[in-house]
């Protein structure tokens, strides 16, 4: 498993990480909560925000898509 590189507070896009996930994939990469500028959260992989590939949660970028989860409504937080 890679070491959790600490990006609290940093701001990738549109996107700033509010804080870590406990949430790993099948191959333990980290997950971080973030919030877009239109006030949505979300769950983004780090490499993700690293790499610029998420910058903004998908109703911003005009799309659907799936690099990130939303978790708004507190239930859908809790089945990640």
């Amino acid at each position: 498993m890679n070491a959790k590189v600490e990006i609290g507070g940093q701001r990738f896009g549109c996107l700033t990480v509010i804080e870590h996930s406990p949430r790993t994939d099948n191959r333990q990469r980290t997950h971080w909560i973030c919030e877009c500028a239109c006030g949505r959260r979300l769950l983004v992989r780090s490499d993700n925000l690293r790499k610029g590939k998420s910058t903004q949660c998908s109703e911003c970028r005009g799309k659907l898509g799936r690099p990130s989860v939303f978790i708004e409504g507190g239930d859908d937080y809790g089945t990640l």
